[in-house]
């Protein structure tokens, strides 16, 4: 297996199967046709014509639209299987996710905002920030990784960025690294502050759930030899320190015998890309492309 067939199967999707879902006159998401039975009850709430489905007109702001679809939203947690586990997090909801806001008072006000267990279904774009915390001395850099606690609805036990969480409504992209940071590896604001933002890391694939599109904001910081990271939210089970060699072989399978939660592994790569640890790597050129990274 390559690098280019995790990337691969991080992507993988099927659009045919899917039904496009507008609000306000906007492309905002995707839904599986399959599922579009379980909202023909909601005729108040959406439009379905010409193969799409619509939030309704009459929800004319924010506010609206929002209640409309919590409403829809709790719903449908009440049917087995339809959407993952509630978390009481909102995600926005942009006009045009391809320059998401996410500044205080920012200008690209969201058309509305969703329960984050919401998202999949809807196939509506999310974002999340992820840290690659790692070290380094005369033998080169090795990388802190967090695994995933037992307890986590997805990919238990897989291997994460050593900071890795969604990008909710109401907090600053630096913000909420800081956040996370704290809660997820013990990382104080003083030493997160030196993390350098590093672009985004996309991708789109099927889920159970819907069609997951999400956009990763990566950080890279160089943390002092002592820093153990810590876990205060109960959500990772361990942290490894791990040799550049040894992430570069586990990255090499694909997601479905992924080491990695698969997002996760995106960034793994994308930093050993930035870092020249894949310079002697045939398919760099082709891995930079798959990853939206200049060759």
């Amino acid at each position: 297996m390559t690098f280019l067939n995790c990337i691969a199967d991080c992507n993988r999707h099927d659009l045919s199967r899917f039904t496009p879902f507008h609000m306000a006159g906007h492309s905002v998401g995707w839904m599986r046709t399959d599922t579009l039975p379980l909202l023909r009850r909601y005729d108040d709430v959406f439009d379905f014509a010409s193969g799409i489905v619509s939030l309704a007109e009459h929800f004319e702001d924010c506010t609206s639209r929002s209640e409309a679809l919590m409403k829809v939203a709790r719903d449908l947690d009440a049917k087995d299987g339809v959407l993952p586990p509630w978390r009481d997090e909102l995600y926005p909801v942009f006009a045009d996710p391809t320059h998401p806001d996410f500044t205080p008072n920012g200008t690209a006000l969201p058309l509305a905002h969703i329960i984050r267990s919401a998202v999949l279904f809807f196939g509506l774009p999310a974002w999340g920030v992820h840290l690659n915390g790692y070290v380094e001395d005369e033998n080169g850099i090795k990388v802190w990784l967090a695994r995933r606690g037992p307890s986590c609805f997805d990919f238990p036990g897989k291997l994460d960025n050593v900071v890795a969480g969604g990008q909710p409504v109401g907090l600053s992209i630096d913000d909420n690294l800081a956040k996370e940071a704290q809660e997820e590896a013990s990382i104080e604001a003083s030493l997160i502050a030196q993390a350098s933002p590093e672009g985004s890391i996309s991708c789109t694939v099927e889920t159970p759930f819907g069609l997951s599109v999400g956009t990763t904001f990566v950080y890279d910081l160089k943390l002092p030899s002592g820093f153990t990271p810590r876990s205060l939210d109960g959500e990772v089970s361990e942290f490894l320190l791990l040799s550049t060699n040894e992430v570069m072989e586990m990255a090499a399978t694909t997601a479905k015998t992924l080491y990695f939660k698969p997002n996760s592994a995106l960034v793994i790569l994308d930093f050993l890309l930035r870092h020249g640890l894949l310079d002697r790597t045939p398919d760099r050129a082709n891995i930079a492309a798959a990853l939206g990274r200049e060759a």
